[in-house]
């Protein structure tokens, strides 16, 4: 009996000091907390860390929910543990001791589980970094992907908080792992052409991050930002890059168009451009943007969709653009043709549209230049690409010659 009353009255007691820590704290007892930031980690009854009693207490004020010190230092979870949490979207911001805003207690304490590095609560409401801070961060490639809160998901919270931090915005934690968009949300998704470069998860560099998070909501992939600016590939890397003629169109910063993004991100490695996903879908290039452009004669041959090769990818888009049709990059190099392939081609035997080749002919139309390049290839030869629109500027001598030993599109067959 004495023993049953000893523990009644223990837990009277215990009662009473959650009682007091509850209900005895006003609105204006909150409002005068001031807590440091000297670490001294407990753990409390909500499974969060708490970089010191006095943050925890602030937490319970605050919200007026009732949180007591289990123990000293940080939360131990187990594994199974973590995967059990499961955290509502309710906005009440918190910052970590790793100076990443989370969106709420519980997705600190989500971090702090999957991470297992030791993270506490340091306050209430954002992080506030500076800009020297911001200048000291150094984030690492290892993946440990979290959603933001502007939708697009970060290789780990390290970037998020970088990008965030560079581009003086607030990005909290939403989730762990990938964000899940719905289609609707999909469609919703406006993305400037501001052009603001990251790399993505696939090797490939957006304009921004709202096109990585819009490529990635269409195709139903899970992309990361891996690192802020254009991604940076090796030589070794770029030969491993296989591309397979799957039609996806998008629009590079160069103003060309790609049959897909790996195209782009091989166009990208090859050409040491600093080249980016401007949109999903095909460039639209203006009359006056037509005007403008000026190619150089420095070879790096692409295969456009039209089965002609291009002398560079510049030439291509000037070819779109002035017959207004679309052409894009299917690959990089010439295109490859078998000879049935080039029996198939059939060509209107029409003066417009002359182009100059890179043997120094001129071609009626890039029609025949194909059958020339397929021609030349089945014979062994190098291939022949289209170095530009027009006539070839040969000397008054030289002309009529070179277009008697042009190959007639019959030959070879």
């Amino acid at each position: 009996m004495l023993m049953l009353y000893c523990l009644l009255k223990g837990n009277l007691k215990l009662q009473y000091r959650v009682t007091l820590r509850v209900y005895l704290f006003t609105a204006d007892d909150c409002k005068q907390l001031q807590c440091d930031d000297k670490p001294a980690p407990v753990c409390g009854s909500d499974g969060v860390t708490y970089n010191n009693k006095c943050q925890l207490r602030l937490i319970a004020c605050r919200y007026e929910t009732e949180i007591y010190v289990v123990s000293q230092g940080y939360c131990k979870e187990t594994h199974e543990i973590c995967k059990q949490i499961m955290c509502v979207d309710e906005l009440q911001h918190v910052c970590g001791s790793d100076r990443v805003t989370y969106m709420n207690k519980c997705q600190l304490r989500s971090a702090a589980c999957h991470d297992q590095d030791g993270v506490s609560l340091v306050q209430d409401g954002p992080c506030k970094n500076t800009a020297d801070d911001c200048k000291q961060l150094q984030c690492d490639d290892k993946p440990a992907p979290v959603c933001g809160s502007d939708g697009v998901t970060y290789n780990n919270k390290c970037l998020l908080r970088l990008i965030a931090c560079k581009y003086e915005t607030e990005i909290y934690v939403v989730s762990q792992g990938y964000c899940k968009e719905t289609p609707d949300g999909c469609k919703q998704l406006q993305c400037e052409d501001k052009p603001a470069p990251v790399c993505g998860s696939d090797g490939v560099t957006y304009n921004n991050k709202c096109q990585l998070r819009l490529i990635a909501c269409q195709y139903k992939t899970e992309i990361s930002v891996v690192s802020q600016g254009v991604c940076k590939e090796t030589h070794e890397i770029c030969k491993q890059i296989v591309c397979v003629a799957e039609l996806q169109q998008v629009c590079g910063s160069d103003g060309v168009t790609y049959i897909n993004k790996c195209q782009l991100r091989l166009a990208a490695c090859h050409d040491e451009d600093v080249l980016s996903l401007i949109h999903d879908g095909a460039c639209k290039d203006t009359p006056d943007e037509c005007k403008e452009l000026q190619c150089g004669d420095k070879p790096a041959p692409v295969c456009g969709s039209d089965g002609v090769t291009y002398n560079n990818k510049c030439q291509l888009r000037l070819i779109a653009c002035q017959y207004e049709i679309e052409i894009y990059v299917v690959s990089y190099g010439v295109c490859i043709e078998t000879t049935h392939a080039c029996k198939q081609i059939e060509c209107e035997h029409k003066l417009e549209g002359q182009v100059c080749g890179s043997d120094g002919l001129t071609y009626n139309n890039k029609c025949e230049l194909r059958v020339a390049a397929c021609l030349t290839q089945v014979h062994n030869q190098s291939g022949v690409s289209l170095v530009h629109a027009g006539a070839c500027k040969d000397t008054p001598g030289d002309s009529n010659e070179a277009q008697q030993e042009k190959p007639s599109p019959a030959e070879g067959g």
